[in-house]
């Protein structure tokens, strides 16, 4: 079994920083992290989000209320809880079908390459909770499905927390199936690019989030858009 392991981990692997792709990547993204943050109106967003704050402090401070959301007319809670619960049924459902595949495979490659098993491991751990996560957020849409809580600025704000959270979990299966993520005998830090790379994508997910919350709680022009954004990312280069 260790033979098999130490074979396993022989393969050859392509460090990233010797990439001279990840290098151009990285280049062509600096530039246009340097050209949105000299534009004007990057100056003018941070000045109107930072006077929407201000503002939201002090009229809570004085004890003025926010007005009530807007409400369509159209909507129909009863069909809204109807569509809601079969999904979070439906998510349910897959969640069970995943378990008993997922714990297949681990028997299948049971004794073998240890690696194998702990990567697999790491991957139905993120995979699940990806599930688990989206039970989670059905759950809060069935809860919160009468008119006054559905458009309501808090529900969208714990919504995009949540939403946030299953995104990481895919990030998460992906960098597990991309990078090293087992430390073996010789190489005792083998593990060190994903863990940089996990730390990295939690803390853009913890940035999109609050600029989620802050969007749906001060109304900041749609700046909220980066948690469908963050998820869309993880879903396309997985």
């Amino acid at each position: 079994m260790n033979t098999t392991g130490q074979a396993v981990n022989q393969l050859p692997t392509t460090k990233w920083h010797r990439n001279p792709q990840t290098w151009v990547a990285l280049l062509a993204l600096l530039i246009n992290f340097v050209a949105l943050v000299i534009r004007p109106e990057f100056g003018q967003k941070v000045g109107q989000l930072l006077a929407l704050i201000q503002g939201a402090i002090a009229r809570m401070m004085v004890g003025i209320k926010i007005a009530p959301p807007h409400i369509d007319t159209s909507y129909d809670p009863v069909l809204a809880k109807m569509i809601y619960a079969v999904q979070w049924a439906t998510i349910l459902a897959f969640v069970i079908i995943h378990r008993g595949w997922l714990k297949a495979v681990a028997a299948r490659i049971s004794g073998t390459m240890p690696i194998a098993q702990v990567t697999l491991k790491q991957f139905t751990n993120g995979w699940l909770a990806l599930w688990y996560g989206w039970l989670v957020l059905y759950g809060w849409f069935f809860l919160t499905a009468r008119p006054s809580l559905h458009f309501s600025a808090a529900v969208g704000a714990v919504s995009d927390v949540l939403d946030t959270a299953s995104g990481f979990a895919v990030w998460w299966c992906f960098l597990v199936l991309d990078l090293p993520s087992v430390n073996i005998q010789g190489e005792p830090h083998r593990d060190r690019y994903i863990r940089r790379a996990v730390s990295f994508v939690a803390a853009s997910g913890a940035v999109c989030a609050l600029l989620g919350v802050a969007d749906n709680l001060f109304d900041l022009n749609h700046f909220g858009v980066v948690v469908g954004v963050y998820n869309a990312l993880a879903w396309i280069i997985r």
